[in-house]
């Protein structure tokens, strides 16, 4: 894997890419709040560059993020100051008591920190599980599998100073995408090129939910987060532990 979002690729998510927590996360927060949960300690794993985090803050809770990019997190220290940031991956970092984890933007299908593969799954659902208080609340989206839709294309977005290419393939059989990846970014009145590949494991739906409701809480799988659509593919976990 030729880097991770590094800082370029970093920014580029950040300015560019906004869109699912602009419209997912506060339908999230209004989902959590319905269960009478309005502040507390949230985690927020695969916390990006911090948008959803400084939503969180904003909306009373103490939020510890983490995520695997250093670019990222530095990003994500200036988005949302009140909270606790780290370096860490989602399958290392230690869990503190808390009533809210949360996963947004398909963290757990990425395999930069190793293939998340059913053991390691597990294990961090039973993790989030001795980690929240009863009732608490886990909410991750994840891509799934539809062998009669592979993935495929070829997207490119720009903006003022960026402009970025992907290639998207899909191995059914080992249960990957592959999203090769070129970004350009204005820097000093130039524009420097960087290329990233990134892997992501496709999940079975009825699997991830089999293995929440073994970790003893009961799950809703939705296309949606509240009002808020989510892409083809992509399934919402809300999960409440019991």
């Amino acid at each position: 894997m030729n880097g991770f979002y590094d800082e370029d690729l970093a920014y580029i998510h950040h300015t560019g890419f906004a869109s699912l927590v602009d419209g997912a996360g506060p339908e999230l927060l209004a989902w959590i709040a319905s269960f009478g949960i309005e502040s507390g300690k949230l985690v927020d794993l695969g916390c990006g560059s911090g948008t959803f985090a400084k939503l969180a803050c904003d909306a009373g809770f103490d939020v510890l993020g983490a995520d695997l990019s250093p670019a990222m997190i530095e990003i994500a220290r200036g988005v949302a100051p009140q909270a606790d940031m780290r370096r860490a991956s989602l399958f290392d970092l230690e869990l503190p008591p808390c009533q809210v984890v949360t996963m947004l933007g398909e963290g757990l299908n990425y395999c930069a920190g190793g293939e998340p593969d059913d053991r390691r799954i597990e294990g961090l659902f039973a993790r989030v599980a001795e980690a929240l208080e009863p009732g608490g609340i886990f909410a991750f989206d994840v891509i799934v599998a539809d062998d009669d839709h592979p993935m495929s294309g070829t997207p490119s977005r720009a903006g003022v100073d960026w402009a970025v290419l992907s290639v998207i393939t899909e191995d059914l059989e080992a249960r990957h995408l592959i999203r090769t990846i070129t970004a350009f970014r204005e820097v000093d009145g130039h524009y420097r090129r960087s290329d990233e590949v990134h892997i992501v494991r496709v999940f079975e739906t009825s699997a991830l939910a089999m293995m929440l409701k073994a970790n003893g809480f009961a799950v809703e799988v939705s296309p949606c987060y509240g009002i808020y659509p989510l892409m083809p593919r992509r399934r919402a976990f809300l999960a409440r532990k019991t």
